[in-house]
């Protein structure tokens, strides 16, 4: 993890490396403005209402056989090679979060790679190509030189629906104050939950969530800041390289 000053980059081999640039959209204006061209060729001339998927452009830099490796993405992923040529390798199978961690091998704690990849479809792309992965596709590239070449990896934000309902439940500022309680002792097995009390705690849960589902406006309001919320920043090392880095750049 950065930031590397001009002698480790100057210690670079010359082949078989990757260096990865989070967020460089942000960073540089001309990546930002490429959002709209990749857009219309995602969805179409004249596509709108994507900006609320946008989540951040990846740039890597690669010498001649360097790649990250076998993964996964959670995002729709549209890579747009800028520099140089990539060969890029997809395994045409949907990876779950659970097979995800039961094959990844861990790559200095940073990169989460799949063992077990098996190519199903290779292509080789030229300056100015794109090719489209899918959400929790495994896929790799492969750099191929003589020159550092330079990938800008564009990611659209995708949502399972398990995780919006996990997210929905605990954001929601539940009403409901019955108790569930009050009914009365009934003879029988003491440790025994009646079928009677399990139908009433189920009827009083789902009538609570249609209730709160019911107010249009309140889920509105909801998914519009869900959507639309910042990416958590990355923490800054503790040993303070990023002031320097900063403090450096700006004299």
């Amino acid at each position: 993890a950065g930031p590397f000053d001009a002698a480790a980059l100057e210690a670079l081999p010359e082949d078989g490396w990757t260096l990865l640039v989070n967020d460089a959209d942000r960073c540089a204006p001309a990546i930002a403005a490429l959002w709209p061209a990749v857009a219309a060729q995602a969805w179409g001339d004249g596509a709108a209402g994507w900006r609320w998927r946008r989540d951040d452009v990846m740039a890597s830099l690669s010498a001649s056989g360097g790649g990250v490796g076998p993964h996964v993405d959670s995002s729709d992923v549209f890579l747009v090679q800028a520099v140089g040529r990539k060969r890029w390798s997809v395994e045409l199978g949907f990876v779950n979060a659970e097979e995800e961690d039961a094959r990844t091998d861990a790559l200095d704690g940073y990169c989460k790679t799949l063992g077990g990849f098996s190519a199903d479809a290779t292509w080789t792309l030229e300056p100015g190509d794109l090719l489209y992965v899918p959400p929790r596709i495994p896929h790799r590239g492969v750099s191929l030189g003589p020159e550092v070449g330079v990938t800008l990896s564009f990611g659209a934000r995708t949502y399972e629906v398990a995780d919006l309902a996990r997210r929905w439940a605990d954001d929601r500022a539940w009403k409901g104050d019955a108790s569930l309680l009050d009914a009365s002792v009934t003879a029988g097995d003491a440790a025994t939950v009646s079928r009677e009390r399990v139908a009433a705690a189920r009827d009083a849960i789902i009538g609570e969530v249609i209730e709160a589902l019911s107010d249009d406006q309140a889920f509105d309001e909801w998914f519009g800041a869900l959507v639309t919320e910042p990416r958590a920043a990355a923490e800054a090392p503790a040993d303070g390289a990023w002031d320097d880095a900063v403090a450096a750049a700006l004299g």
